[in-house]
This record gives C-alpha cells, sequence and structure tokens, in this order.
C-alpha cells in the first residue's frame, strides 16, 4: 500500500513540474512579446513627440536584442528619425542607409514599401544639393569672371596694354568657353591699337584668325573679321610699299 501511494506521488510530481514547464515555456514567449510591443509603443511616442536622441536609442536596442520582427518597422523608424526635417541632427546619407538595408534584408515588408517612397524622395533631395551646390559654385565663377573682365576693359580703355594683355591671358587660360571669345578679341585689339608701342600686327592677326576659326558664330568674331580685313590691307600697303622703295 505504502508503494502504490509512493509511486502515486512521484506521478503526481511528474504531472507537477511538466505543467510548471509547459506553463513557463507558454509564458516566456509571451512575456517577451509584450516587452517588445511596450518597447515599440514608447518608441513611436518618442517619435511622435520629437524625441529623436531617445527615440534612436530606443530602436537601436530593439535592433539590438530581437530577431525578425520588429526589426524592419525599427530599421524604418531609424531611416526616418534622420531624415526628418525637425531633427537638428538630421543626415539623409544615414537615413538613406537604414532605408536600403530595410529593403535588402527584408524585401517583403510593408515597411520596405514606405521606406521605398522614402529613398527616392531623398534621392532626389540630394541631388537638389549637389545641384545647389554647383549652382552656388557657377554663380562665383561668372561674378568673378565678370569682374576681372570689368578690369580688363578698364585697363584696355586707359591704354595699359601689357596689364591687359596679362588679364585676359589668365581669363584665357583658366575658363572654358566664354569669355574666351572676347578675350582673343581683346588681345588681337592690344596688339592692333596704334596707341601701344608694342604693336604687333602679325600678332593681332593670328588672334583674330584663332578667335574666328574656334567661335565662328560669336558676336566677337563678326568684329575680328572686319579688324582682319583692315589688317590685312595695311599689312599688303606695308609690303607695297617696300617694294616702291627698293625700286627708287
Amino acid at each position: 500500500m505504502d508503494k502504490k501511494r509512493g509511486r502515486q506521488g512521484v506521478y503526481f510530481l511528474f504531472i507537477f513540474a511538466c505543467i510548471i514547464l509547459t506553463s513557463c515555456a507558454l509564458k516566456s514567449p509571451t512575456s517577451k512579446l509584450l516587452k517588445e510591443q511596450k518597447e515599440l509603443v514608447e518608441l513611436r511616442k518618442s517619435l511622435l513627440h520629437n524625441r529623436f536622441k531617445e527615440a534612436e536609442e530606443r530602436a537601436l536596442a530593439l535592433v539590438k536584442n530581437y530577431q525578425g520582427k520588429p526589426i524592419d518597422e525599427c530599421l524604418f523608424y531609424l531611416g526616418l528619425i534622420y531624415a526628418n526635417p525637425n531633427n537638428p541632427g538630421r543626415d539623409y546619407k544615414k537615413a538613406i542607409k537604414y532605408f536600403q538595408d530595410l529593403i535588402k534584408k527584408y524585401p517583403n515588408s510593408i515597411w520596405s514599401y514606405q521606406a521605398k517612397i522614402w529613398l527616392n524622395t531623398l534621392n532626389f533631395v540630394e541631388e537638389l544639393k549637389k545641384l545647389n551646390i554647383e549652382l552656388e559654385s557657377t554663380k562665383e565663377r561668372l561674378l568673378k569672371e565678370q569682374k576681372e573682365l570689368v578690369e580688363l576693359r578698364k585697363s584696355l580703355l586707359h591704354n595699359r596694354f601689357k596689364e591687359a594683355e596679362e588679364r585676359a591671358l589668365a581669363l584665357v587660360k583658366n575658363y572654358q568657353g566664354k569669355p574666351i571669345d572676347e578675350c582673343l578679341f581683346y588681345l588681337g585689339l592690344i596688339y592692333a591699337n596704334p596707341n601701344n608701342p608694342g604693336r604687333d600686327y602679325k600678332k593681332a592677326i593670328k588672334y583674330f584668325q584663332d578667335l574666328i576659326k574656334k567661335y565662328p558664330n560669336s558676336i566677337w568674331s563678326y568684329q575680328a573679321k572686319i579688324w582682319l580685313n583692315t589688317l590685312n590691307f595695311v599689312e599688303e600697303l606695308k609690303k607695297l610699299n617696300i617694294e616702291l622703295e627698293s625700286t627708287k
């Protein structure tokens, strides 16, 4: 009888242990899910109230401590944190990286779909930033170019031929396209000017010819042709005078 009771006691303890273990096994994932959901709610609250640093810390902690869900959602929030224009520490490049990671790792997630929309927007913003930088650079270059052209014109106007030549050559060296056509015309003009002690009609003709060849549709080419005809006529007269002198 005692043996029977002993066996029943052992059996009862075994059943009790199984119930406890099963209960713990069932309780553990539920507890984990509840904790996860609670942390997600707090993360969303942080985002909603623009507490970006706190939101980032919560999202990174969730990514570190959980596998699978809710990492896709957290990656989206991390991208959102850095993309938010109200975030003083916003960083579009970091936002793009998080969105790209999300799309790569969880292509079928609903958060990936939203990430793609944000990614397209941020890439467009980055392209605009580059364009603005290029426009600012072009604006600065044009302003500098115009200033140097004004100084070149002043030098010509006051017959400072050496200074004018140096300015024109510097512009030709440092710029592509405009204002090289104008500068080539001025170089021709410097050497064609009768008031220039260092005038040289052959050099003037060469500059005018270069201008006409390289920029045939430029307004300066039209004026260069007029000067070229004049200088060629002067050169012909010089040859004629030399011939007449030699026949005397």
